[in-house]
């Protein structure tokens, strides 16, 4: 149990370190194409790689669904 918690804080907390230290070295820096990189790259494999790990049942039903992310 300890050793899972240390095994998802330690990675946390190493991120966190490193973009602090990034802050205090490169101050004002433009972090829009982390954004956009994340949104783009990193959440798109995220969904692939949770598919290939925990792949629907067979015969499973997948529900579409519509996303109204964007209401004007």
């Amino acid at each position: 149990m300890f050793s899972a918690l240390l095994n998802i804080v330690i990675p946390v907390l190493g991120v966190v370190g490193l973009g602090a230290l990034y802050g205090r070295l490169r101050p004002g820096a433009s972090l829009g194409y982390v954004s956009r990189a994340n949104i783009a790259l990193f959440t798109p494999v995220l969904v692939f790689s949770k598919q290939v790990k925990y792949p629907l049942a067979q015969g499973g039903r997948i529900i579409p669904t519509r996303c109204r992310c964007s209401e004007s």
